[in-house]
C-alpha cells in the first residue's frame, strides 16, 4: 500500500493532477485504501486553492496582464490544465472589460459621443421592405443559451457574457470577486442545473435578433468569424452595428421571454418565433423563400424543428402569398458576426451599449419591447389558429396608433385567417355587435 501511495505522490509531483498516469495511480490507491485516496483528494483541493488564491491576488494587485499574474497562471495551468484554461478565459474576459472601460472613459473625457453609430437611410422595419423572392434570416441570440460553443463562450455563458446575476464591466460577481471553484467542480454544478437557466419568475433572460437580407455579406468591418463576446473594442462593435444600419434589410428583435417556449431550448424557441413573425409581416409578392441561418455554435436537437418551420410557412401562405421556410447552413460571410453585434448591444446594460442601439434607430420599430400579447399572437398565428379576441383587440389598438407598423401587418394576416374560417366570421360578427 505504501508503495502505491508513494508512486502516486511522485507522479503527482512530476506531472500534475490531470495526467492519465496520475488518475490511474490514484484509482489504484483507492482500491487498496480508500482513506489514502481521500487524503490525496484533500491534498489536491488544498494545492488548487492555494494556486487559485495566488492567481486571484495577483490579478487584483497587478491586473490580468501583470508579470506576477502571468506567472501564477502558468503554475496553475501546469498543475491543473483544465482549471488553468478556464482561468485564462476568465482573465481574458476581465482584460477585455478593462479595455472597454478605458475606451469609455476616453470618450467621456474628450467629449465624444459614447457611440459612433448614426442613423442611416436604409429601411429596416419588416412591413416596409421591398418584396424579394429570397431572404436570408440570420439569427443571433445573447443570453439564455447553453449550446455547444467555443471554450471562452462556454466558460462565460451561452453568449460569452459572464454567467452571473448583474453584469459587471470587469466580468466579476456582485461582490467584485471572480467566481471560485475548479473546473471539475463547476462542471459538476452545471450538470446539476437545467439545460437552460431561468429566473425564479420563470421568464427567460436573453435577446434574439433576426437579420433579413438578400444576397451575401462578403465585406465587413471585422474579420470573418469575429464574435461580439470576444471583442474588447468599442470601435469594432460600433462599426458592426453601423454596417447593419447602412444595409438594406430587415431587423427583427424579440426578448427571449417573448419567444414561445416549445421545449426546444433557447435557440430553437428564438428561431421559431423570429421565423414566424417574419413570415407573417414580410411583404410577399407571389412566391418567397426564407432561408434560416444559425451560427455553428447554436444547438437545436429537436428532430421535428424543420417540420415546425414548414408549418409556419403553410400557416402564413395563401393563394396570393406562397412562403417556403427552410434551414440553411451558415453562408460563411460576415452576416452572423454583424447580427450578433446587434443582439449583444441590445442585450447589454452599459451606457455605451444602450447609446449604440439608441443612435442606430433600431429600438422600438425593429428591436421590439417586451409584449406578452405579441407572444400570444405569434403562438396563435404560427400554430394556424385565429388569435384570441384579447390579442386581436390589442393589435387593433396598436395599429390605430401606428397604421403602417407591425401590428397592422399582423392584422392583415388575421383578416385572411378569419375570412377563411366561417366560424371565426360568425364569432367576429357577434363580437362587434
Amino acid at each position: 500500500m505504501a508503495e502505491a501511495v508513494a508512486t502516486a505522490g511522485k507522479l503527482i509531483a512530476d506531472h500534475g493532477w490531470e495526467d492519465p498516469a496520475v488518475v490511474a495511480a490514484i484509482a489504484a490507491v483507492d482500491v487498496i485504501d480508500p482513506k489514502a485516496r481521500q487524503r490525496l483528494e484533500t491534498q489536491r483541493r488544498q494545492e488548487f486553492d492555494e494556486l487559485d488564491r495566488r492567481l486571484r491576488s495577483s490579478s487584483r494587485e497587478h491586473g490580468p496582464a501583470g508579470e506576477a499574474t502571468v506567472a501564477a497562471l502558468e503554475r496553475l495551468r501546469a498543475r491543473f490544465p483544465a482549471d488553468g484554461a478556464a482561468a485564462t478565459a476568465r482573465l481574458e474576459r476581465i482584460r477585455r472589460g478593462d479595455d472597454i472601460a478605458q475606451q469609455e472613459r476616453e470618450r467621456r473625457e474628450t467629449g465624444r459621443s459614447l457611440s459612433n453609430v448614426h442613423l442611416g437611410a436604409a429601411e429596416h422595419r419588416l412591413p416596409h421592405l421591398r418584396p424579394a423572392p429570397h431572404w436570408r434570416l440570420v439569427v443571433a441570440l445573447t443570453g439564455g443559451a447553453r449550446g455547444a460553443q467555443p471554450a471562452a463562450a462556454k466558460e462565460a455563458g451561452g453568449d460569452g457574457r459572464p454567467a452571473q446575476p448583474g453584469k459587471s464591466g470587469r466580468g466579476r460577481g456582485r461582490d467584485g470577486r471572480e467566481p471560485r471553484g475548479g473546473a471539475q467542480q463547476q462542471q459538476q454544478q452545471q450538470q446539476q442545473q437545467p439545460a437552460e437557466a431561468k429566473p425564479k419568475d420563470g421568464r427567460r433572460n436573453g435577446h434574439a435578433v433576426g437579420w433579413l437580407i438578400s444576397g451575401t455579406c462578403e465585406r465587413g468591418p471585422v474579420d470573418l468569424g469575429w464574435r461580439a463576446a470576444d471583442s474588447g473594442s468599442l470601435d469594432e462593435l460600433d462599426a458592426c452595428v453601423q454596417a447593419v444600419v447602412d444595409r438594406e434589410g430587415g431587423v427583427l428583435g424579440l426578448t427571449l421571454a417573448d419567444c414561445p417556449d416549445h421545449g426546444t431550448g433557447a435557440w430553437g424557441d428564438a428561431t421559431w418565433a423570429l421565423a414566424a413573425l417574419a413570415a407573417f409581416v414580410l411583404p410577399v409578392e407571389g412566391t418567397c423563400t426564407i432561408a434560416v441561418e444559425l451560427p455553428v455554435w447554436a444547438e437545436i436537437t429537436d428532430p421535428a424543428f424543420d417540420a415546425a418551420l414548414a408549418a409556419i410557412a403553410a400557416a402564413a401562405s395563401n393563394p396570393q402569398r406562397s412562403l417556403t421556410i427552410v434551414r440553411a447552413a451558415p453562408a460563411g460571410d460576415h452576416a452572423a458576426s454583424l447580427a450578433e453585434a446587434v443582439a449583444w448591444s441590445w442585450g447589454g446594460r452599459k451606457e455605451v451599449e444602450t447609446a449604440r442601439i439608441r443612435q442606430s434607430g433600431l429600438a422600438g420599430g425593429c428591436l421590439l419591447p417586451p409584449s406578452p400579447l405579441l407572444r400570444d399572437a405569434i403562438v396563435q398565428l404560427g400554430g394556424g389558429a385565429v388569435p384570441a379576441w384579447p390579442v386581436w383587440s390589442a393589435l387593433v389598438a396598436e395599429a390605430h396608433g401606428e397604421p403602417d407598423g407591425l401590428a397592422s401587418a399582423l392584422l392583415v394576416r388575421v383578416a385572411a385567417r378569419i375570412a377563411a374560417d366561417a366560424e371565426a366570421i360568425q364569432a367576429l360578427h357577434r363580437h362587434l355587435t
